[in-house]
């Protein structure tokens, strides 16, 4: 081999994965093969023609040629790209470095394998999708260029990092090095840097185990390290507004949880956020069904935001915002106002005064007046999220579509539009309609407060 030849190919392979390098594999094969169809008379030796010709290269040598540039084009080309993901899969890559030969097909055999059954089970194969880097391009992933290869890769979620074995203790042993990252969508940076600090509590970072006991070593990592990516990539679903995808995945992992019993403080950690996430992604998933009916008033999306509510119940009987849900639930569906204010109660010890906004409404439904101007007052004194005085106000203004005759309510939008909004003007057209509406006999005590109210809006 010439010296010539040789500095080709030590290019070549410095610069396997980049255009050049492309460039130089493709010279040296058209090399290669020249000299050889040159050479031997290639299409003898395949009895395409009887007549031998050593020394030239025929026009059905010239298509040989072809076909091996063309072949070893396509090998440059599967050999130099990262492996992509799958279209409408969960792309899982992983990318760890190991020392020898060994510890790659143990690292294959125990630890991938048994992540991909993990995360295969339960019907999820249509799900996630695991994609193996293979050791040149697992040796440059990196904290500072993992987002540039997730999306090299189309992967969404990143297992990177190291296998090393070494001497510890007196005894051999394997040091798992693992960093996880994730492909969301656009979120703010505060919460960014939680979902980050959220990854490196529930995940596996350092963990080592004793050679002797790899197989369990590696199936207590690929188990940790599984649960941890379906946890990761259903907060990582909600952030991005998949409410459906990740409360599928949060209770998939609550179910498996429940089974493990183990002390480690890491899968605990897990547990916890694991059960808090669920409850809001359902949570999430139920309002848009309500919204979805309150706009087009299909009673099947009741029954969807039931199951949901009866799965979050099942999960935390006292969820505060759920039990504000179902009093409203069964006032929609049943317009039971005993059962849906019998559910408040299960939300009325809590810190903010939310329920009491449904609590009034439901006594002014029923006509009891009085509890409900009180329970107005009560909740304008409390703390209320901004956007609920609001929804409130829509809310009303939807039942009151439905039941004009419950006039009454005018007076509730009147005090939510004076107290909560400080709106005067939607407020004096509130208290009018319900000074208009009935009789002087009927809600005596409001009609004297509603005339009191658009005094004070006078002056």
């Amino acid at each position: 081999m010439t010296p010539f030849i040789e500095k080709l190919i030590e290019l070549a392979l410095k610069n396997w994965r980049t255009p050049k390098g492309f460039v130089l594999f493709i010279a040296l094969v058209l090399l290669a093969l020249s000299g050889l169809l040159y050479k031997y008379d290639i299409l003898y030796i395949f009895d395409i023609t009887t007549v031998e010709s050593t020394n030239k290269i025929t026009f059905y040598e010239l298509v040989i040629l072809f076909l091996g540039v063309s072949l070893s084009s396509l090998f440059w080309l599967i050999q130099a790209t990262v492996p992509k993901n799958k279209k409408d899969t969960v792309g899982i890559a992983i990318a760890i470095v190991t020392e020898n030969e060994n510890e790659k097909i143990k690292l294959k055999n125990d630890f991938v394998s048994n992540l991909q059954e993990k995360l295969m089970a339960e019907n999820m194969q249509n799900t996630f999708k695991i994609i193996e880097y293979p050791e040149v391009f697992a040796s440059e992933v990196n904290q500072s260029n993992v987002t540039k290869y997730m999306k090299k890769s189309r992967a969404h979620f990143f297992v990177y990092g190291s296998l090393k074995k070494r001497y510890y203790e007196g005894k051999e042993q394997y040091f798992f090095h693992l960093n996880m990252g994730v492909r969301h969508g656009p979120i703010p940076v505060t919460i960014s840097k939680t979902f980050s600090e959220e990854m490196n509590q529930v995940s596996p970072r350092r963990v080592r185990f004793y050679v002797e006991n790899e197989f369990e070593g590696f199936e207590i990592t690929s188990n940790w390290a599984a649960l941890a990516i379906e946890y990761i990539i259903g907060v990582a679903a909600f952030l991005t507004g998949d409410f459906k995808f990740s409360s599928d995945l949060h209770y998939k992992l609550f179910k498996e949880i429940e089974k493990i019993k183990t002390n480690l403080p890491a899968i605990k950690t897990l547990k916890e956020k694991n059960k808090m996430r669920l409850t809001g992604s359902l949570f999430q998933l139920q309002k848009i069904k309500y919204y979805l009916f309150r706009r087009n008033g299909k009673k099947e999306l009741l029954d969807e935001v039931s199951e949901i509510l009866e799965k979050i119940k099942s999960i935390e009987p006292r969820n505060y915002a759920a039990s504000i849900s179902r009093a409203i639930l069964h006032f929609l569906r049943d317009r039971d106002t005993n059962a849906a204010l019998k559910e408040l109660k299960r939300a009325q010890y809590k810190a903010n005064d939310i329920w009491r906004y449904s609590e009034a409404f439901l006594y002014a439904y029923r006509g009891d007046m009085d509890k409900a101007t009180k329970s107005y007052k009560k909740a304008f004194h409390g703390f209320i999220e901004p956007h609920v005085p609001e929804e409130s106000e829509e809310f009303i203004h939807d039942i009151l579509k439905l039941e004009p005759e419950k006039y009454q309510l005018w007076f509730c939008l009147g005090l939510i539009n004076f107290f909560a909004k400080e709106d005067m003007h939607l407020a004096t057209e509130d208290f009018n309609r319900f000074l208009a509406s009935g009789n002087e006999n009927e809600f005596v005590e409001q009609r004297r407060l509603a005339k009191e109210y658009l005094k004070q809006i006078k002056l």
